[in-house]
Formats: C-alpha cells, structure tokens, sequence
C-alpha cells in the first residue's frame, strides 16, 4: 500500500467459550401430545472483515 491508503481489520467473537446454554422453552405436559421443546443458544463464532481505503 502507498502513503495515504489505509486498512481496518475487525474482529469479533461470540461465546467464547462454546458454552450451551438454554435461551427459552416451553411444554405442554399436562396435555394428551405432550412435549417439552427448548431453545439453546448459538454455539461459538467468529468473523474477520478488512476494510481499505484508497
């Protein structure tokens, strides 16, 4: 890159540590199709973006 260019580079994490946790849920035990259903949250991620300027 010349003199006056530039670069940005991000980076971002969620769940560092690949925790499973539970975001929601519901049943409906007492009835005759009884179920449980549960939301977990997302797993680990990651992502890089690079953003340049000229």
């Amino acid at each position: 890159m010349s003199c006056g260019e530039a670069a940005q580079l991000l980076s971002a994490f969620r769940n560092l540590t690949d925790e499973r946790y539970l975001v929601t849920g519901t049943s409906a035990w007492g009835t005759a199709a009884a179920y449980i259903e549960q939301v977990y949250g997302r797993p680990f991620e990651w992502s890089v973006a690079v953003k340049r300027t000229w």
